[in-house]
């Protein structure tokens, strides 16, 4: 019974940690999907060309799949919050993969854009507006980025710009190869950085909420603990976790 107990309680302190967590990134990941569905409608706009990112998918425009599928998923953030809540992860891992190609089909048909100055951004922006508990997205990251990366020597290798055309394959691949690790350096310590904060800020709660005050409940003197004061420590502590959930669920 105490084994299927101490479950119970791990259990819970890891939901009530990915919901605080959640409820640490949700604003930013509004306002994340929210601007980059306004790049890749006013890349749209800008360009009506149809942008193909791969040749054996002539009829797949990314920026036109983004811009659907981060509305939808948007729509989902203040009308189906508890649906989306449930699934947060795979919707931030779904945000993050369909605009790396989104954007990587405005590479290859925009080159003259400064797009090596440019690729920080929409990393940065990942680790911050669309990120989940880092234990469990650092690899998403690592397998993006590097996708990112091998389809980036595929461009090169098909472009036409003089910029390109000179440059060997090894060449090439060196060349991601620093980007793709400067890249990953910046998502994951930005990630971490912004987990630890986190983390201090939940512990800190969980400290408050579950310690016994230094004063009884009924006003006793101090260091007088009473039998009713384990009670409404547990009182205090479902209080806090529904107040942590409600946080992030309220529409």
């Amino acid at each position: 019974m105490r084994s299927f107990r101490s479950r119970d309680d791990t259990s819970g302190k890891a939901e009530a940690y990915r919901l605080h967590v959640i409820a640490s990134a949700f604003p930013l990941h509004v306002v994340n999907m929210t601007i980059t569905i306004v790049c890749a409608i006013v890349s749209k706009l800008r360009y009506p060309e149809f942008m193909p990112l791969f040749d054996r998918l002539p009829q797949l425009d990314f920026r036109e799949v983004f811009a659907i599928g981060g509305f939808v998923l948007l729509s989902t953030t203040q009308h189906a919050r508890v649906a989306y809540i449930q699934h947060f992860e795979l919707a931030c891992d779904a945000a993050n993969w369909l605009g790396m190609l989104a954007r990587m089909s405005i590479n290859r048909h925009v080159v003259a854009l400064p797009w090596e100055l440019l690729r920080p951004i929409p990393a940065l922006g990942s680790a911050i507006g669309s990120r989940y508990e880092f234990a469990k997205q650092w690899k998403h990251h690592v397998l993006r980025l590097a996708a990112s990366s091998a389809i980036s020597v595929y461009l090169q290798r098909e472009s036409e710009s003089p910029e390109f055309t000179t440059e060997t394959f090894t060449q090439a691949c060196v060349s991601e190869a620093l980007m793709f690790v400067s890249l990953l350096a910046l998502v994951l310590g930005t990630q971490w950085w912004l987990e630890t904060v986190d983390r201090k800020s939940f512990d800190a709660a969980a400290f408050e909420t579950e310690c016994p005050s230094s004063r009884s409940d009924d006003g006793g003197p101090t260091g007088v603990v009473h039998s009713g004061s384990s009670a409404t420590t547990r009182r205090r502590s479902a209080r806090h976790r529904g107040e942590g959930e409600e946080g992030v669920y309220a529409e």
